[in-house]
């Protein structure tokens, strides 16, 4: 399907919640040639939450069930440890989230940072460490790949982990690197503060993380902005177009701000997704025998965002209005132009 409908080269990486589909995974290997899964654990059950809210969860609207539990995250490491691969996870604890949330609506919090009060820093670390220390004690070896890694503390489990030889890498995205809770909207897990923000440039400039990617969110997005948007934090809708974000975020806040190099730029958007996907070797590079896969950029193009910009089915982004320093001009995809941006317009 991938092959008659894409406009680019993709791969899947499935999401997993029940027993029966980790004992699916030789099948998948066999039949798919998948290698990775993702894990969503912040839609573990958690007491006291009414059905509304339940359905708000990722995974009910992807149809998946009612959360995992750690006794399949371990069949899940096993299968991925016997036939190689990695094991994708969401760090976020909800369960102890939905305590925070709770004293934030009976104090009367309805305010975009109380989203990022309702997930404080350590319940990503947490989740860093525990299921870290569970992938080293599966039989065999298993390699955990950390979903949007943004917190100080998550760096530090990051190290840890590695200094015990656990295979961890640690992937982040632009909303982290550049949105403040104030930008106005939600995301899981949540827009981090000023602190968090430097602290994420840092681990990614020191290759603490490892990968950027888009984080793009495709299924669950509506067509319009007021579908979406809510001026209770606790009645906007989950999620936002996040694919536009990624090059003018890096290029802008990091290259042009002197916080990454432009090598590094390419070392997380293209040499180590490639690596950690099992796609080095044909992509990621410019070596001899890779796709001819290359993104073209005017490092110095100064552009504002409107909707001209915007061509993702949501049609509209928090990066409205701002101005970024940089930006892709042009791209191609095995050696054929795909995309170009003439130099007055989108």
């Amino acid at each position: 399907v991938i092959e008659t409908v894409s406009h680019t080269d993709a791969y899947l990486t499935y999401m997993l919640e029940t027993d029966q589909q980790a004992n699916e995974i030789p099948e998948y290997v066999e039949q798919h040639g998948v290698t990775d899964y993702k894990l969503y654990l912040q839609t573990r059950g958690m007491k006291g939450m009414s059905d509304a809210e339940d359905n708000n969860w990722p995974s009910r609207r992807a149809g998946l069930g009612t959360g995992i539990d750690d006794g399949t995250v371990f069949r899940v490491m096993e299968e991925v440890a016997h036939y190689g691969g990695m094991v994708h996870i969401h760090p976020e604890n909800w369960e102890i989230g939905r305590v925070f949330e709770q004293r934030l609506r009976d104090a009367g919090r309805t305010d975009f940072g109380a989203w990022t009060d309702r997930s404080p820093d350590f319940l990503e670390a947490q989740h860093i460490r525990a299921y870290s220390y569970l992938a080293q004690q599966t039989p065999g070896r298993v390699s955990l790949y950390l979903q949007h890694c943004t917190t100080q503390l998550s760096f530090d489990e990051v190290l840890k982990a590695r200094g015990e030889g656990i295979d961890v890498y640690a992937q982040t995205g632009p909303a982290w690197l550049w949105a403040e809770p104030e930008y106005g909207w939600r995301i899981n897990v949540p827009l981090r503060r000023r602190d968090n923000i430097e602290a994420l440039w840092v681990a990614l400039a020191d290759g603490v993380v490892d990968v950027v990617g888009s984080d793009h969110v495709v299924g669950w997005e509506p067509s319009t902005y007021g579908e979406m948007y809510n001026a209770n934090i606790w009645d906007c809708r989950t999620g936002f177009s996040r694919v536009e974000m990624l090059m003018p975020v890096l290029l802008s806040e990091g290259v042009a701000k002197g916080r990454i190099s432009m090598e590094r730029l390419v070392q997380v958007v293209c040499e180590n997704p490639a690596k950690t996907s099992g796609l080095w070797g044909r992509k990621g590079s410019l070596l001899p025998g890779f796709d001819a896969d290359i993104p073209i950029v005017d490092a110095s193009r100064e552009v504002t965002v409107g909707k001209e910009h915007l061509n993702t089915r949501s049609g509209w982004s928090i990066m409205e209005g701002h101005t970024f320093t940089g930006w892709p001009v042009t791209t191609i995809l095995r050696g054929k132009v795909t995309a170009e941006w003439a130099d007055d317009s989108p």
